[in-house]
C-alpha cells in the first residue's frame, strides 16, 4: 500500500566552519602571502597559498563561434537557386543568415506559400546542415593535431606580469615540476638579454633576503656541458624553484620620452598599467622549459612593463658635433664599506669607468666618454652607480643628455676687439626670433627680436673681446619668441692668442693693504689720440681712468690701484692700452702680482 508523502522544498546553506589559526600556522600563511607575488607556478601546479590544484571551468560554445576560419567556410555556403534568401553574402555571419532564412520561411507561411516552396526549403535546410556537419568533421580531422598541441601547450602555459624599475634587478622564481617517474634534463630557453638566471647561491640568498623571503636556498647544479643553453637535472617527481632576475638597461626613444613625462612622480603599478601609452611599451618574453626528448614541461609568458627610475642627478652637457665627449664627474662613496663601486649605462656606445682618487678615499671620479652625432640630435642615456657586489639596486641614478652643436672656429688676439659675422638661414615658415649668447664677452647684433622670413639669409654680427689667452667656448642660440623654442644653436670655439708684451712689471702686495702704482705712456703719433684701458683682473686691479686723451708727443701717467687682499697668492695681470677708434692693442703690459 503506497504511503502518502508530502512534497516540498528543502533549503540547505553550506558554509565553511572556521577556527582561529595557531601561531605556527599564522606564520606559514604570512610567509606564503609575502612570497606569492615573487614565486610563479605553472598552471598545472598547486597554488602556493591554498595548496590546491586549480581547476579550469569552461562553457561549451559552438565551434563556428570560436573558430573564425571555420565560420567563414560555413558562411560561404549557398542555398538552392529557387530560394531568394539563399544568395551568398560574405558580410553576414552564419547566425545572422540562418535568422534571415527563418524569417523568410515564416513570411511564406503567413502568405500561404507552404506547398512546394516549403518542402523544398526544408529539404535544402537539412541538406545544408548535413554539408555543414561534414565540413566541420573534415576540418576537425585535418586540424586535430594542431588543436591538440595548442590545447596542451595552453595547459602548461602561465601568464605573469612584472613592473621592473630601469637599472634595478627584479627578482622572481618559477616553480617547475618533473611529472615523470624517471629523471629528466630540462633545458631553459628564452630570447631576451635582460632576463638572466641566478646561478650563484649567494646572490640568490641575497635576493631572497632583500625581498623578504626567509627560506634558505638550495644549491642548483646547472649542467655546464651544454653550450649557451642552461640545463638542469630533475629527479622523478621533483619540484624546484628556478630563480630569475630581470634588469632593463636598454631604453628606446619612445620609452625615454614617456619616462620624462612621469619622472619625479610616484605612481602605482595599477595606475601605470591603465595608461595606454605605457602599455604600448610592454615586452613579452616566452620562457620554455623543455626536456632533452623535446617534451614541453612548462611555458612562462612574462609581460614586462618597465617603470621610470627616480633620478639622483640630471646632467645636460654641450659638445661639438661629430666628436668624442669626455667628462669627469666626482661623486662620494661610503668610506665605512669596502665595496667597490661599479657603473652601468643604458647606451652601449658610451664608456663609463671609475678613476679612484688616491688622495681622498671618500671621493671617486666617474669618467664618461660618449660619441656625439650631428647638430640638433641629442644623445640621452642613463647611468647607474652600484655599491653592492651583485648590482641589484643602484644607490645613484643619473640622467645624462649630450647636445651636439655646430662648431665655429675663430682666432683673435687677447685684448683686441674681434669682429665677425654668422649667416642664419630661415626655416620653412616666418618666425620672430632672437639671438643670444651665454657670455657678456660676446656681443651680438641685432640683439633685439627680428622677423626671419622663410629660407631667407640674415647676417648676425659678432663682437668678441677676450682678456686672457687660451681657448674660449661660447654658445649662440636662436630662439623662437612666440613658441619659446630653440631653433638652432652654435658652439663658437675662440682661440685667443697671447699679445705682444711691451713691458713687464712685478708688484709685491702685503695682506690687507692697498697699493698704488703708476705707468708712463708717451703718445708717438703727431696728433692727439684717444685711448682705452682694459684689465684682465678687475677684482684685483682698478684704474684711475679707463678712457683718456693724450696729446701728440706728450707723456701720460696711468694710475693703478691694487685692492687689498686677504690671502697669499701669485697672479699674472694683463693691462691693454687700445686705440679708441680701431680698438687695436697699442701697448700690452704684463704685471706679476705677488701677495705675501
Amino acid at each position: 500500500m503506497p504511503i502518502d508523502a508530502s512534497l516540498g522544498k528543502f533549503h540547505v546553506r553550506v558554509a565553511c566552519v572556521r577556527h582561529p589559526l595557531t601561531s605556527k600556522a599564522l606564520e606559514i600563511f604570512e610567509e606564503k602571502e609575502e612570497t606569492s607575488s615573487l614565486i610563479f607556478t605553472s598552471s598545472k601546479a598547486e597554488d602556493a597559498r591554498t595548496g590546491v590544484i586549480p581547476h579550469v571551468v569552461s562553457k561549451a560554445k559552438r565551434l563556428a563561434e570560436t573558430n573564425r576560419e571555420l565560420s567563414q567556410l560555413l558562411s560561404t555556403r549557398s542555398f538552392s537557386d529557387d530560394s531568394k534568401s539563399m544568395s551568398p553574402n560574405p558580410q553576414l555571419t552564419e547566425e545572422r543568415r540562418r535568422k534571415l532564412a527563418r524569417m523568410e520561411a515564416v513570411r511564406n507561411l503567413e502568405n500561404g506559400n507552404v506547398t512546394q516552396s516549403t518542402d523544398n526549403g526544408m529539404q535544402s535546410f537539412f541538406k545544408e546542415r548535413q554539408r555543414d556537419l561534414l565540413s566541420i568533421e573534415t576540418y576537425i580531422q585535418k586540424n586535430k593535431s594542431e588543436l591538440i598541441q595548442s590545447l596542451l601547450q595552453k595547459s602548461v602555459t602561465s601568464d605573469k606580469r612584472i613592473y621592473p624599475l630601469v637599472g634595478t634587478k627584479t627578482f622572481f622564481e618559477f616553480v617547475v615540476e618533473n611529472p615523470f617517474s624517471v629523471s629528466k634534463k630540462v633545458e631553459i630557453t628564452w630570447k631576451c638579454p635582460d632576463l638572466n638566471l641566478v646561478v650563484d647561491s649567494r646572490e640568490w640568498q641575497e635576493l631572497r633576503t632583500m625581498n623578504g623571503i626567509s627560506q634558505n636556498v638550495k644549491h642548483l647544479s646547472f649542467d655546464e656541458s651544454s653550450q649557451n643553453i642552461p640545463t638542469i637535472q630533475l629527479q622523478p617527481n621533483e619540484k624546484i624553484h628556478i630563480p630569475f632576475t630581470y634588469q632593463c638597461l636598454s631604453i628606446q626613444t619612445s620609452q625615454s620620452n614617456l619616462f620624462k613625462a612621469v619622472s619625479g612622480h610616484h605612481f602605482t603599478a595599477e595606475v601605470l598599467s591603465s595608461v595606454p601609452a605605457l602599455n604600448s611599451l610592454d615586452t613579452i618574453i616566452k620562457v620554455r622549459f623543455m626536456t632533452e626528448d623535446q617534451t614541453l614541461l612548462a611555458v612562462l609568458n612574462l609581460t614586462v612593463q618597465p617603470l621610470p627610475p627616480s633620478f639622483t642627478h640630471i646632467f645636460k652637457f654641450l659638445s661639438m658635433e661629430h666628436s668624442m665627449f669626455k667628462k669627469n664627474i666626482q661623486t662620494n662613496r661610503d668610506i665605512n664599506t669596502n665595496e667597490k663601486l661599479t657603473v652601468k649605462c643604458t647606451n652601449s656606445e658610451v664608456v663609463c669607468s671609475f678613476q679612484e682618487n688616491q688622495n681622498w678615499n671618500e671621493n671617486v671620479n666617474l669618467s664618461i666618454k660618449a660619441p656625439t652625432r650631428a647638430a640638433g640630435r641629442c644623445t640621452e642615456f642613463y647611468v647607474f652607480l652600484y655599491k653592492d657586489k651583485y648590482q641589484i639596486v643602484p644607490f645613484q641614478s643619473w640622467s645624462v643628455c649630450v647636445c651636439p652643436l655646430q662648431r665655429i672656429d675663430l682666432s683673435c688676439v687677447a685684448g683686441q676687439l674681434m669682429r665677425s659675422s654668422l649667416l642664419i638661414r630661415g626655416t620653412h615658415s616666418t618666425n620672430l626670433v632672437r639671438c643670444c649668447s651665454n657670455s657678456k664677452d660676446l656681443q651680438l647684433h641685432p640683439s633685439e627680436p627680428f622677423v626671419l622670413s622663410p629660407f631667407a639669409v640674415q647676417e648676425l654680427s659678432m663682437n668678441i673681446r677676450c682678456l686672457l689667452p687660451g681657448i674660449k667656448y661660447f654658445q649662440i642660440t636662436m630662439v623662437n619668441q612666440a613658441l619659446e623654442q630653440i631653433l638652432q644653436s652654435w658652439l663658437l670655439v675662440l682661440s685667443c692668442q697671447k699679445p705682444s708684451i711691451s713691458k713687464a712689471f712685478q708688484v709685491h702686495l702685503s695682506i690687507g693693504k692697498e697699493t698704488a702704482k703708476r705707468i708712463t705712456y708717451t703718445n708717438p703719433y703727431p696728433q692727439d689720440r684717444r685711448f682705452v684701458l682694459h684689465c684682465s683682473h678687475p677684482h684685483l686691479l682698478q684704474l684711475r681712468e679707463y678712457e683718456f686723451i693724450v696729446e701728440a708727443g706728450k707723456p701720460y701717467l696711468m694710475g693703478l690701484y691694487f685692492l687689498p687682499q686677504h690671502f697669499i697668492f701669485t697672479e699674472t695681470v694683463f693691462l691693454y692700452l687700445n686705440d679708441a677708434l680701431a680698438d687695436k692693442n697699442e701697448e700690452a703690459y704684463c704685471i706679476k702680482v705677488v701677495c705675501q
